[in-house]
């Protein structure tokens, strides 16, 4: 909405993230990331939790 303040989106997620998405969105989510980024290098920690290195 433009010209309104205070706007966010699913980048800018919170901790609550993680508690307000749907466990099988989450699991769903788990999987498209590591079939298409199998490195972890695509935003690490942002919608999912970085893997350790």
């Amino acid at each position: 909405m433009p010209g309104s303040a205070g706007q966010w989106n699913h980048i800018e997620a919170g901790p609550w993230y993680d508690h307000q998405r749907p466990a099988l969105f989450a699991a769903a989510l788990t999987a498209a990331k590591s079939a298409l980024d199998p490195a972890g290098v695509l935003n690490p920690g942002v919608l999912l939790p970085a893997r350790p290195c």
